[in-house]
């Protein structure tokens, strides 16, 4: 099956995943973290393999500790660096001996697992590990590339999606529920790959997450994670969903709103936020259709929420009572899911919004974020889209 996912590499046009390699480019690396680094940049190019600081990848090498003695490191991106412009010195060097004694572990709290990471780091002043790091150790090959692909992502968020996983990538891919990243995710890889024969293993696919290629060389990671992904871009295009996924037509349909009610609706959700929030507006397709509860349903995969929140308000006109409605959904659902004191609820404004007919609205605290949020809002659209064509997106409850 992999030698077939290769060949699509020498086919694809210009709608699906390329290999960006360049050997040319790549013989001016002397290093495996310098190696680590390049096709690490490579898979931050494409929006939709990882938005803005998703996705993380690794390499394991040997360095000489400060006694003189040898020391299996790995290094793992680290937390804040974003795999689109990523250099050496975003990789956080961690003694693998201990990544792995922690992944061996029966329990442990993120907390303490965070600080064990930090505490295992050859070099202190590294960024933090990312909290993926005991899953990086856990694969026994040199690079491991992991990746949020939309594509595979939209097709597990389905009713189908675990049947149509396994129909586009069969046996010799590890299959696994989603768990929350941390060390649910990294114990049940453990556990799952106890007894697993690594050769008969091509990648391991999270649903509702993502993907995990890996190779001794560091072209060929990263290329499996290309093939991959384009498998599941055919998939889409196969059951044509991939061009217009709801068939339906904007020509004739240009979604307005006009910058009075802009304004009246950036008030009020501000009031709600406690503070000052910019906007963005535009036209969505998602806003024509005739029920937009799908928006409702849930991102495409939980790392979105940090800046999406967990769902789109979806507005009436009724600006004030649709954000206290909003509100008191959030708090609600905070109430219903958390399990110490200790956590405290964030404020409760939308940081998105869809109006029928109208357009999309986004809303954050400066420019930066702004954009980070359209983008993965934009992305959102498109896999929902994905979603609803192959039977109706169902995202993670």
């Amino acid at each position: 099956m992999l030698r077939q996912c290769f060949e699509l590499l020498e086919y694809c046009n210009g709608e699906v995943m390329k290999s960006l390699f360049d050997v040319e480019q790549a013989e001016q690396f002397s290093t495996s973290l310098q190696m680590r680094a390049y096709t690490s940049r490579l898979l931050g190019q494409s929006d939709d393999l990882v938005l803005h600081g998703g996705g993380n990848t690794s390499v394991k090498d040997v360095t000489t500790d400060i006694f003189g003695e040898e020391v299996e490191v790995l290094y793992v991106k680290g937390s804040g660096h974003d795999l689109k412009t990523i250099q050496e010195n975003g990789f956080s060097p961690t003694r693998l001996d201990v990544l792995k004694r922690l992944a061996a572990l029966s329990d442990l709290s993120d907390t303490d697992m965070m600080r064990e990471l930090k505490m295992s780091q050859l070099d202190p002043t590294a960024p933090a590990p990312s909290v993926e790091t005991l899953l990086h150790a856990i694969i026994p090959f040199r690079y491991v590339d992991h990746t949020h692909a939309d594509s595979l992502v939209a097709i597990s968020n389905t009713p189908n999606g675990l049947q149509f996983i396994k129909e586009i990538y069969g046996e010799r891919f590890l299959i696994l529920d989603y768990e929350m990243p941390g060390f649910l995710l990294s114990k049940q890889v453990h556990h799952a790959t106890k007894n697993l024969d690594w050769s008969n293993c091509e990648a391991i696919i999270l649903l509702h997450h993502g993907i995990f290629t890996f190779d001794d060389d560091a072209q060929k990671s990263y290329e499996k994670m290309i093939a991959v992904v384009s498998k599941a871009e055919d998939f889409l295009k196969e059951k044509g969903a991939w061009d217009c996924p709801l068939g339906y037509d904007l020509a004739g349909k240009e979604l307005q709103c006009d910058a009075w009610e802009i304004a009246k609706m950036r008030k009020y959700v501000c009031l709600q936020k406690g503070g000052p929030l910019v906007g963005r507006y535009s036209a969505d397709n998602m806003a024509s259709l005739s029920s937009l509860e799908i928006a409702e349903r849930g991102p495409i995969t939980p790392d979105h929420v940090l800046h999406t929140k967990r769902i789109a308000m979806i507005c009436t006109g009724d600006h004030e009572k649709d954000i206290q409605k909003y509100a008191e959904a959030y708090r609600s659902y905070f109430e219903r899911n958390r399990e110490s004191d200790a956590l405290t609820c964030l404020d409760t404004a939308p940081r998105w919004a869809l109006w029928k007919g109208k357009g999309r609205f986004v809303f954050a605290p400066n420019g930066k974020r702004l954009r980070v949020i359209s983008d993965i809002i934009d992305h959102t659209s498109k896999c929902i889209q994905w979603g609803e064509f192959l039977g109706g997106w169902r995202a993670l409850p």
